[in-house]
């Protein structure tokens, strides 16, 4: 799928579902996931000030994905 076709796609859709136990992890590959999970912690923490608290509570991405909702729309798809 080219890129135009899959921002025509992706920008059409409610909602985009990922497998966090396939393929796509391939991106975190080779990185330990608390330090993912503080990088996530961080951009979190600079667009919702009030997450400060609770974003770095956790050693787990998908926990910090989780709290992305809190941010909008916009914070989900830097997340």
């Amino acid at each position: 799928m080219h890129a135009d076709a899959l921002a025509e796609v992706l920008g059409t859709s409610d909602a985009v579902l990922f497998d966090f136990d396939g393929p796509i992890c391939d991106v975190f590959r080779g990185l330990p996931a608390p330090g993912v999970a503080d990088e996530l912690a961080a951009l979190l923490i600079a667009r919702v000030p009030a997450l400060e608290a609770r974003a770095p509570a956790t050693v787990h991405p998908m926990e910090e994905h989780r709290q992305s909702p809190e941010g909008g729309g916009d914070l989900q798809k830097v997340v």
